[in-house]
């Protein structure tokens, strides 16, 4: 899990629901992240900053949410990082305040967070993989870059630095402040978890008359034919299909650039044009974007084999994370043999480990209690699919792997199936956001599985 730089959050409760204050409350709810209301009749008569000294919270690290114009402008006057929550009737009234979200299920702690770290002049951490992080370039990684770029096949085939240092430097303090800030993606720097070494840069950028993102890179000499580069593209790839929208990513490589070209083929981008830039033959490339939250995490279906292992997730996400209503599972390990052996069932695997899995139901039976709460008729069960479990292993959250594979179950199943169905308990809010960015909405709220609450979530094809 990516380290959180964010210490409290507050809601000022002003045009805001009670409703919806809870729900920006379980974003960040066992997190370690403190959380706490005011109003703007506190705010006037008593500095932000007193308060927080008063309740032992640090400023700096504490983001405000408002959706009340006047609250706003003061939170901005005393210079405190803020979100603005753009309800209807209030959007038009925050637009001095420069980070924003439509709706609580639109948001996440990592946006809270990049709020922060950009208000604190912290690099954004973009992704990490199994060896690299992926991160914000800042002015200091010019230095690694210089020596980088000593590199005479680098300079073959790329524009290559500005004439000094300082020139480079001011390039990045600028990019940093027109790209990042307005874009939210670019260039990035990549460096090597194990030594924390500088080992080149990736990312997207937009270039006019394209249609789709470009994707960048550059790696050091030294860490070249590792699998590196493929590991840092395929990550950035990850984050331009779930960040920008794009289906599609182009590539412009120098029609000499052999090495490139093909990594690039391994990446699915085929040629596409022939270009010419300062007069020299590019090939311009383009490729779909594929899900692929983890890379070299493998996706499989389940079978028979894997019952034990499936159980030994679900079974210690259920009894070691202190869930209680929250995640409801079956104690018995055949009632999980039964699912699998009957149903599709999926799962991702790391290192030959099962680090996630959702399991389904397309029985069909009319006697199911989630088919008659959600009111579908007998023609309609039977073109209807149940996703019954959608369990993650906790250290490998926050790579969005329950939205691919509700993305992969839906797919999938589509085939057969135009109806899904899936139940979430209402504090949930990392599953219910899955299935909100999956194309679920809110049938009901109801009571289940022996009396626990819980919210239908319907999608139809």
């Amino acid at each position: 899990m990516k380290e959180l730089i964010i210490t409290a959050l507050c809601v000022v409760t002003d045009n805001i629901s009670s409703e919806d204050t809870e729900l920006l409350h379980n974003i960040i709810k066992d997190r370690g992240i403190g959380f706490f209301t005011l109003s703007y009749n506190e705010l006037t008569k008593t500095p932000p900053e007193e308060i927080l000294l008063n309740k032992g919270i640090a400023t700096s690290t504490t983001l405000f949410i408002t959706s009340h114009r006047l609250s706003g402008e003061i939170l901005s006057e005393n210079n405190l990082a803020c979100a603005a929550y753009l309800q209807k009737n209030t959007s038009s009234d925050l637009f001095f305040i420069p980070y924003g979200f439509m709706e609580p299920s639109q948001t996440d702690i990592t946006y809270f967070d990049r709020i922060i770290r950009r208000k604190l002049g912290i690099p954004w951490i973009i992704t990490t993989t199994k060896n690299l992080i992926i991160r914000e370039t800042t002015e200091s990684d010019v230095d690694r870059f210089w020596e980088i770029y000593k590199d005479e096949t680098i300079l073959a085939n790329t524009e290559g630095l500005y004439p000094t240092i300082e020139d480079e430097k001011e390039y990045i303090r600028n990019y940093i402040k027109n790209c990042y800030a307005y874009y939210g993606f670019g260039i990035w720097t990549v460096i090597l978890k194990e030594t924390g070494e500088i080992i080149g840069r990736a990312g997207i950028s937009l270039r006019e008359g394209l249609s789709y993102p470009e994707l960048g890179f550059v790696t050091d000499k030294a860490y070249r034919n590792k699998g590196l580069t493929l590991e840092a593209l395929l990550a950035v790839m990850a984050f331009c299909k779930e960040e920008t929208g794009y289906d599609k990513i182009h590539a412009i490589v120098r029609c000499t650039n052999t090495p490139s070209l093909n990594l690039l083929k391994k990446l699915k981008l085929s040629v596409t044009d022939n270009i010419t830039l300062d007069d020299i033959p590019h090939y311009l490339m383009t490729g779909e974007l594929k899900d692929n939250p983890l890379p070299y995490t493998e996706l499989v279906s389940l079978t028979g084999d894997d019952v034990s292992k499936v159980y030994e997730l679900i079974s210690n996400t259920g009894k070691n994370e202190g869930l209680g209503e929250l995640f409801s599972y079956e104690t018995d390990i055949e009632s999980y043999r039964n699912l699998i052996e009957n149903n599709p069932g999926f799962a991702l695997k790391y290192k030959d480990k099962i680090i996630a899995c959702l399991l389904t139901y397309t029985q069909n039976d009319d006697s199911e209690s989630v088919y008659q709460k959600a009111g579908l008729t007998k023609e309609e069960i039977q073109k209807c699919a149940i996703l019954e479990y959608a369990v993650v292993s906790k250290e490998y959250r926050g790579y969005g792997l329950q939205k691919y594979l509700m993305k992969t179950a839906v797919s999938y199943l589509s085939k057969d199936y135009s109806i899904f169905l899936a139940t979430v308990h209402p504090e949930n809010a990392p599953s219910y956001n899955s299935m909100i960015a999956c194309g679920f909405t809110k049938y009901c709220q109801t009571s289940l599985y022996g009396g626990l609450t819980r919210l239908i979530m319907k999608k139809t094809i």
